[in-house]
């Protein structure tokens, strides 16, 4: 009943009385799935990142097989600082699900961040091979572009970008980047005003 209540509350955005209902009904209940999912819904609401780690710790723990759960943990803990962690998660999951983009673009940004850039290329390629449009495995390779010095090869990575994520702000940030590097002002300011 705490977990019927706290859909409800949910549903209404009443997300602090949902939280409490939702960890009502795991104290009867610790290996409730559902309310732990509803729980990391409202800390992923409120933004507590934190505790959303924590939950979605709980969650894999709960529920071994739960891919997407894996993915978003991974991420989280990829930008807390946690890479290695992030890469043995992402390692658990990869090994039954190869076929997947998303998947292999998360290793390569992994790699990336621990200075592994022949691996962090060959797994954004990997993903690229699965999704031609995948933006974070054209970020990674834009990036590895960058790192040897051919800025205009990086922005012809990111150019070639599906448009719905023309305006991704991590796409932008990072053509920002780029054209500082080539000395293109203009465009630097051009990027700057659309951005605000």
């Amino acid at each position: 009943s705490y977990y019927e209540h706290a859909t409800k509350l949910l549903a209404a955005h009443d997300n602090q009385r949902a939280a409490i209902e939702f960890r009502n009904a795991i104290k009867l209940k610790k290996d409730m799935v559902p309310a732990w999912r509803g729980l990391a819904q409202v800390e992923e609401l409120n933004r507590h990142w934190e505790g959303l780690i924590s939950i979605l710790g709980t969650i894999v723990e709960l529920d071994p097989k739960d891919a997407e759960t894996k993915l978003k943990l991974a991420k989280l803990l990829l930008v807390s600082g946690a890479a290695d962690e992030a890469l043995k998660l992402i390692n658990s999951l990869d090994q039954g699900d190869n076929g997947n983009a998303n998947v292999r673009a998360l290793k390569a940004v992994i790699f990336y961040k621990l200075k592994d850039s022949s691996g962090a290329v060959r797994e954004a390629q990997a993903a690229l091979k699965i999704d031609p449009g995948n933006v974070d495995a054209m970020i990674v390779l834009a990036a590895d572009r960058m790192a040897d010095g051919d800025a205009k090869a990086a922005l012809q990575i990111l150019n070639a970008a599906p448009t719905e994520h023309m305006t991704d702000l991590g796409v932008q940030l990072f053509k920002i980047k780029i054209f500082e590097q080539l000395g293109d002002l203009p465009q630097v300011e051009s990027l700057l005003r659309k951005l605000t």
